[in-house]
């Protein structure tokens, strides 16, 4: 017999001349052909079914074997059984190349006419799916400045642009650098991490690696550069002068404006901005870039006399606060003395051929500061204004005056005084003479000369004789009365009497009468 390449046989060899007496078996097996497929170095395919059958009489007895160490029977080698049986036929790709591989199995029943029977196993190994690296970016670059914040984070996208299942890492070796996550399967993205704490100015580099198993490409570099640069210089507010300080009177004008100089003292652009803390300062402009000159305008408006302390601040990103004190003088005004008088205007009433009336007075007050020296004055022949201490007496004269209204002015002046001069109006009305509706009669006598006199008392009647109570009683010094209210066209009648200390009241004195027209 004959080999074939890659095919192994087993042959069995039967008795010839058998005796005619013994029952001979049919060996029957099922399928013929079997066919496999599986990735190389992959998962082994699922087991096939092989049958065996006694079509025959008698009892068979079969062993199957097979002639490919990848080719198992029942996991091993060969499996034996009588009459029916069922064998699991498996393969493994392990070790194979990619291509067809053949395989036979061969049964041998003892005893059978038709033994041996061999099934045909075909093996088909594919190639194995192939991964390939794919990468968002082969390089990244980072900077910095020296001591200061650490760059935003960048990311690497890691794909798989071939076929299968790719697992990978990634790798780094600085200790600045820092990957996160570290490794994954199929598609991902890698977070990139720089830490600058302690570098030096200048630029560093460093690789990271990619690395898959069974990658088409692996492993893969991106390469990291970091640069490191020197802080740069910040801004500082500079202002020249460091202070200022104004003066005004009180309820006077504003001061004149005085001016801030703004400078860069330090690094960059300076951009500035301006606050004060008083309401009485005020400041233009609110803000600048760089030099810039500041304008500082105190406002007197209701302040009284006294020392006022401001701060004009400047503010600027990355520089110091500025604090520029200001100091506001409010001097006491100039004494000015200001008239004030009381009342603010005056009236007299007489009767024509009648007594003046009473003189009036009219105060005079110094309502301002300072000293106010004043002097008065009047305008008419029939009024008399003259100063008596810090009073004005006002007096009338109506001599020669007809029945009428009158007006004049008193002026009251004050060199310096803010309301000089000033003037008091003054009105006189001069009525008509009434005739009286009453008369008096007046009384006189000689005094009693006695030592125990204690007064007088006084009778009236209209008839003669006809007196009833006194009405009057006067004091021992008394030698004269007055009776008025007497009503015209009547005659009164009038006797007097003396009384002692004890009481005693002496007779009538003469009667006498008056006639009131």
């Amino acid at each position: 017999m004959s080999e074939l390449p890659g095919t192994a046989q087993i042959v069995a060899y039967q008795e010839e001349d058998p005796d005619p007496t013994v029952v001979i078996p049919t060996l029957t097996r099922n399928p013929s052909v079997l066919s496999f497929s599986a990735v190389q170095n992959g998962s082994n395919p699922a087991a096939q079914p092989l049958t065996i059958t006694n079509t025959g009489p008698g009892t068979l007895t079969w062993t199957a074997s097979s002639n490919s160490a990848w080719l198992t029977l029942n996991n091993a080698s060969s499996a034996s059984g009588t009459n029916l049986g069922s064998v699991s036929v498996r393969v493994n790709p392990a070790g194979l190349s990619v291509g067809t591989h053949n395989g036979l199995i061969t049964i041998v029943g003892t005893g059978a006419t038709n033994s041996p029977q061999t099934v045909t196993v075909s093996f088909d190994v594919t190639a194995a799916p192939t991964p390939t690296i794919g990468l968002s970016a082969t390089t990244l670059s980072f900077s910095a400045v020296q001591g200061g914040s650490n760059p935003a984070n960048k990311t690497i996208s890691v794909s798989n642009s071939g076929n299968g299942t790719l697992n990978w890492t990634a790798t780094e070796n600085a200790s600045w650098l820092s990957l996160s996550p570290g490794s994954g399967t199929g598609a991902g993205t890698i977070s990139v991490v720089v830490n600058t704490s302690g570098l030096s100015i200048g630029t560093v580099s460093t690789p990271i690696t990619i690395a898959a198993s069974g990658a088409t490409n692996t492993p893969q570099t991106v390469n990291v550069s970091l640069t490191i640069t020197a802080a740069a210089v910040p801004p500082a507010i500079g202002v020249t002068p460091g202070s200022l300080t104004f003066t005004a009177q009180q309820g006077g004008g504003n001061p004149t404006p005085q001016s801030l100089a703004v400078r860069n003292t330090g690094g960059g652009t300076l951009t500035w901005t301006v606050s004060n803390n008083s309401a009485w300062l005020s400041h233009s402009p609110t803000s600048g870039t760089g030099t810039g000159v500041l304008t500082i305008s105190p406002i007197t408006g209701s302040l009284t006399a006294g020392t006022y302390n401001g701060i004009v601040t400047l503010y600027a990103a990355g520089s110091a606060t500025v604090n520029v004190p200001i100091t506001f003088t409010i001097t006491a005004p100039a004494a000015q003395p200001t008239i004030g008088m009381s009342p603010a205007s005056l009236s007299f009433n007489a009767t024509a051929g009648g007594n003046n009336p009473a003189s009036q007075n009219i105060a005079i007050t110094n309502t301002g500061t300072g000293t106010l020296a004043w002097t008065v004055t009047d305008n008419a022949n029939w009024l008399t204004a003259t100063q008596s201490g810090n009073s004005v007496v006002a007096s009338v004269n109506i001599t020669g005056l007809a029945v009428g209204s009158y007006s004049g002015v008193i002026t009251v002046a004050s060199s310096g005084a803010t309301n000089t001069p000033r003037t008091v109006p003054v009105a006189l009305t001069i009525a008509a003479a009434t005739q009286p509706t009453t008369g008096t009669v007046t009384l006189s006598w000689n005094a009693n000369s006695e030592s125990d006199l204690a007064g007088y008392k006084v009778y009236r009647a209209t008839s003669s004789g006809g007196y009833g109570a006194p009405i009057a009683t006067l004091a021992a010094g008394a030698n004269q009365y007055v009776s008025s209210g007497l009503a015209k066209g009547f005659t009164y009648f009038f006797v007097i009497t003396a009384y002692d200390e004890a009481g005693n009241e002496s007779p009538y004195s003469s009667e006498t009468s008056k006639s009131v027209y």
